[in-house]
C-alpha cells in the first residue's frame, strides 16, 4: 500500500500494540484514543491510531523520533506547507513594511561571505 492510506483493523482480530514493540506517539488524534508507532530499520515507520473498536494502520515515509524533519516534510504535507507559508508571508510584510531592512541585509550576508 502506499504511504499514509488506511487498513482499518477490528480490534478483535489482533493484540495490543505494546506486545509487538511499538511505542505511544504524539500524533492528530483525529478522534483516536491513542497514537503508537514502530521504527522500521528503512527509516519509515508503521502508525497505528487506537479506535474504540478499530485499529487504523498505515506506514509513514519517516519515523519523526528518528528524523523529526523528514517526517514534518514528507508525512505532515499541510503542517509543513501551512510553516512554509508562514514564513515566506512573515518575509515578505517585513519587506514590504520595512524595505530599508533589505539592504542591510545584503550588507551583512556581503560582509560574512567577503574573506
Amino acid at each position: 500500500m502506499p504511504p499514509h492510506v488506511d487498513l482499518l483493523v477490528s480490534r478483535l482480530q489482533v493484540e495490543e500494540p505494546i506486545r509487538f514493540g511499538f511505542r505511544k506517539s504524539v500524533g492528530w488524534r483525529k478522534g483516536a484514543l491513542t497514537n503508537w508507532r514502530l521504527a522500521l530499520p528503512s527509516g519509515r515507520c508503521i502508525h497505528v491510531r487506537e479506535y474504540r473498536d478499530i485499529f487504523k494502520i498505515h506506514w509513514d515515509i519517516a519515523d519523526p523520533r528518528h528524523s523529526p524533519l523528514r517526517h514534518l516534510m514528507y508525512d505532515t504535507r499541510r503542517l509543513y506547507n501551512s510553516i512554509r507559508l508562514t514564513v515566506i508571508f512573515a518575509i515578505t510584510a517585513t519587506f514590504v513594511y520595512h524595505p530599508d531592512m533589505l539592504p542591510m541585509i545584503l550588507n551583512r550576508l556581503a560582509t560574512m561571505v567577503s574573506p
